[in-house]
């Protein structure tokens, strides 16, 4: 009985074997290898590289009734890895799957994908309003319709991406692979707002906002789509006359040429004091005439300078009864929330 029971056991493991090998065969094996290299990254951000990316195929038109219109997306480690698509004409996508404020519409289609920032609220100082999702302007400034409209957002993440318009997959055989070379560059400006202050000694914080920040960008290109916000940030003690703080952006929006005054995009720079004795202080800065538009691209760093702001002198209270006494060198990072 127990030699009848042994040779059934081993004729049912061969048997299930035999299986496994005919299902494997009719399932499609990896066909095409992307491999991600990351030589145009810039020499600081090489031990810094995306945890992960994510790689789009979209078929061709031409192609899509043969292939199903099938449209394939992967996630792979730093380096890539290998995937399996039909055979076909695709374009492709490659972007780091690894970010945090970064929202995506419009995958459907290569050219219609797109990264973008949500809005944020931030705690007016001059107000008793909780949260607050623009920047408040007086009557006296200089914004236009336009720009009291923008919404705020904060910085992206560091983010790349790489497309190609046209590639063709094809299996040779079971042991080969198709391999395509993607090269992400980044999709982000830096911006480096420096502020010399006089008077520095008398203020408890400051934070800031640029007008005229693009709020997402197309996949693709890495153009900047036309919505424009305010990015909003705190600023940095650097010395004791002066304020400097860099951010991520994904560009720097401007109007075409005819657009009315008042739907035109303005980069006005806000800088809100709170005083060491409660009090708040507020300037205003036009700084469009220091952005060089045919000079924007990818990991340039563009300076912003502001001159001189005066702040009023303040009696500082004794922080033994309780008064606000904070430090310059204290300033905590301010909470925001995504709506």
């Amino acid at each position: 009985m127990k030699i009848v029971m042994s040779v059934l056991a081993t004729y049912l493991i061969l048997l299930s074997g035999c299986d496994r090998n005919d299902l494997c065969y009719d399932h499609p094996h990896e066909n095409l290898h992307v491999a991600v290299v990351w030589d145009s990254v810039p020499a600081e951000l090489q031990t810094s590289l995306p945890e992960g990316v994510r790689i789009s195929m979209y078929a061709v038109q031409q192609a899509r009734q043969e292939q199903s219109g099938a449209n394939y997306t992967y996630y792979r480690d730093t380096y890539g890895g290998d995937v399996t698509v039909q055979n076909g004409i695709y374009n492709f996508l490659l972007f780091n799957s690894d970010t945090e404020r970064i929202q995506l519409r419009g995958m459907d289609n290569m050219y219609t994908a797109e990264a973008y920032l949500d809005a944020r609220t931030r705690t007016p100082y001059s107000t008793r309003a909780t949260t607050n999702r623009n920047i408040y302007y007086s009557a006296a400034s200089n914004a236009n319709l336009h720009t009291r409209s923008e919404l705020l957002i904060s910085e992206p993440d560091r983010f790349f991406a790489t497309y190609s318009s046209v590639e063709t997959v094809e299996a040779f055989d079971r042991n080969r692979s198709d391999t395509i070379y993607a090269y992400p560059c980044s999709r982000v400006l830096r911006v480096v707002l420096t502020v010399k202050v006089q008077g520095l000694e008398g203020a408890a914080s400051c934070r800031a906002s640029l007008s005229g920040v693009a709020r997402g960008i197309y996949l693709s290109t890495g153009e900047c789509t036309d919505d424009s916000g305010t990015a909003i940030f705190d600023m940095g003690k650097q010395s004791d006359t002066f304020l400097s703080r860099e951010i991520n952006v994904f560009g720097l929006v401007r109007s075409p040429d005819g657009t009315p005054q008042e739907e035109q995009v303005q980069h006005l720079v806000q800088l809100e004091f709170v005083m060491r004795d409660h009090s708040v202080v507020n300037y205003e800065f036009e700084i469009s005439d220091q952005i060089d538009f045919s000079a924007i691209e990818p990991e340039i760093v563009i300076p912003i300078v502001v001159e001189e702001v005066q702040l009023p002198e303040v009696v500082i209270p004794d922080s033994s009864g309780g008064g606000f006494d904070a430090g310059l060198s204290n300033w905590g990072e301010e909470i925001e929330i995504i709506l």
